[in-house]
């Protein structure tokens, strides 16, 4: 068997594994940017039964392993497109009720300050509202975007 029919073999196996493993990972509400990753899991824990000449011991270090995640990876950006590579993987969504109105939160997970000079920048990982930051309710009510 060459590669070329490997791949193509492997690529459909792929188109009918992973549409089941993508339906369990969003209903566990896993990110659109995580899944390919724990979809390449998935696959070695349930689908990869023997590897001739090899072990899927450290299985993440493996060429075999490149090959499959490549594959899943690509199966993710044909699926979703332009969404999953657009994600903000920075901001870290939520409701908040303020009287019985739910507003959506867009929490950002690291902020970057203004460079100090040519190599150096620093961030920072708030654990609590930031001093340069207001509370107020001008954010967008959730109840307005419900038609």
């Amino acid at each position: 068997m060459t590669d070329k029919s490997f791949d193509n073999g492997l690529k459909e196996f792929l188109a009918y594994q992973l549409p089941v493993f993508d339906d369990i990972l969003a209903e566990s509400q896993k990110p659109l940017s995580e899944r390919p990753l724990a979809a390449a899991f998935y696959f070695v824990d349930y689908c990869v039964v023997e590897i001739k000449g090899d072990s899927k011991e450290n299985f993440l270090e493996k060429e075999w392993f490149k090959s499959i995640y490549k594959l899943i990876k690509q199966w993710y950006d044909d699926r979703y497109g332009v969404a999953r590579k657009s994600i903000k993987e920075s901001i870290a969504h939520g409701v908040l009720l303020i009287y019985k109105t739910p507003f959506e939160l867009n929490i950002p997970l690291s902020i970057a300050q203004e460079w100090e000079d040519d190599e150096k920048r620093w961030f920072c990982i708030p654990i609590s509202v930031q001093e340069n930051e207001n509370g107020n309710t001008r954010g967008t009510s959730l109840n307005s975007k419900i038609t």
